[in-house]
């Protein structure tokens, strides 16, 4: 680690309130996610050798690489959106979106579902697999010479054009209403692992969550949903983003919203340069800290996820949480951060794996060291 490491955010108390009735608590989100195909919830894997590893006394991961078909948690999300647009206008013939690929899918699959039409937009430089994964669905994709955020511009300008409906999961003024059905769906990972922790006998059953951040959205549903279900018992809630793409950071250090240039990362779905303007009170207010990953920390976690029995399968943004947190116990630039977290030897943290091997000619080669030509 170098440079700006990490953000202490808050060091005596939360600098403002998290919001209360919000599209956090429109009822109906969990029974509808339990009416999709591959609905059971996905797995929480105590990890004892992790634990024991990084000197703490419980690691729990969240595997999202077994989330339906799409091999990743944006499906709670997208599913939910075209699910709550369809029901206040149901002769909606086509959404739209841009993604670097998780999203995209998400939006494809929930579109199918309802025998709808998808065009998704991606930036240059996307793996082929995910173009063609996304492209299986029946979903018109078109891979554009921009990046990220010239994506979701594009997007949003053609999709207006030709009357689509633009279902992104990132906000901006006066696009808001959609991004916030977005991540209200992503509440069900976090009541998933509440449920599950209940069954370790635990309440909250953690004293730390690292929360991996692209536009923020995932992020700002567990901020939210700690907060709301714990109160002062709520874990430490950190921010994981890449160091080449920190624009919560930058945001966080300037007290106010910056971009950034993304100039990439190997941890595609986190390659982002802004951060949604719903999201971003929420991170603002609720978060710990925030911490800056290399993208040389990511194989390793990868490699370790796949050495776990039984194997979790991890892409290289669902590998950032336990890359942050093996860099937060073991980095001396990262003490104060430590510290600000009051981590001790019994503590219990929780990563998320986001998402499979989207792209497994990556995934081989990180993991497997198989070069494929």
């Amino acid at each position: 680690m170098n440079e700006l490491d990490c953000i202490i955010n808050h060091p005596e108390g939360l600098g403002g309130d998290i919001p209360g009735r919000s599209a956090f608590e429109e009822p109906g989100i969990g029974a509808f996610h339990r009416s999709l195909p591959g609905r059971a919830p996905t797995p929480l894997i105590e990890a004892a050798g992790i634990a024991a590893e990084l000197g703490l006394g419980k690691v729990y991961i969240k595997d999202e690489a077994r989330r339906c078909d799409v091999k990743a948690f944006k499906i709670l999300g997208a599913s939910w959106a075209v699910h709550r647009l369809l029901r206040e206008e149901p002769g909606i013939a086509t959404f739209a979106t841009a993604t670097d690929g998780n999203h995209g899918m998400a939006l494809a699959t929930a579109a199918r579902l309802h025998a709808r039409r998808a065009v998704v937009f991606m930036p240059r430089g996307t793996a082929k697999a995910r173009v063609e994964r996304i492209r299986a669905t029946g979903a018109v994709v078109e891979v554009l010479e921009v990046d990220y955020d010239e994506t979701v511009r594009h997007a949003a300008a053609t999709a207006e054009r030709e009357g689509w409906t633009l279902v992104q999961d990132t906000a901006w003024p006066g696009y808001e209403v959609v991004p916030a059905m977005i991540q209200a769906g992503y509440l069900t990972l976090f009541r998933e692992v509440a449920e599950q922790l209940g069954a370790f006998g635990g309440d909250p059953g953690i004293d730390l969550v690292l929360l991996p951040v692209g536009v923020g959205s995932l992020a700002a549903a567990g901020v939210w949903f700690h907060h709301h279900s714990y109160g002062d018992r709520r874990p430490r809630l950190v921010a994981v983003e890449p160091r080449n793409a920190g624009c919560l950071a930058a945001s966080l250090a300037a007290g106010e919203p910056r971009s950034v240039a993304a100039p990439g990362t190997l941890m595609a779905g986190l390659n982002c340069g802004t951060v949604s303007s719903i999201a971003w009170p929420l991170l603002r207010d609720g978060l710990d800290g925030a911490l800056l990953l290399d993208d040389d920390a990511v194989p390793p976690a990868m490699r370790r996820y796949a050495n776990l029995e039984p194997a979790v399968v991890s892409g290289e943004s669902g590998a950032a949480g336990l890359a942050a947190l093996t860099e937060l116990l073991t980095s001396t630039a990262l003490e104060p951060l430590r510290r600000h977290l009051r981590l001790r030897p019994d503590s219990r943290a929780l990563v998320l794996n986001t998402e499979g091997d989207t792209d497994p000619a990556t995934y081989r080669r990180l993991v497997e060291g198989v070069f494929e030509g």
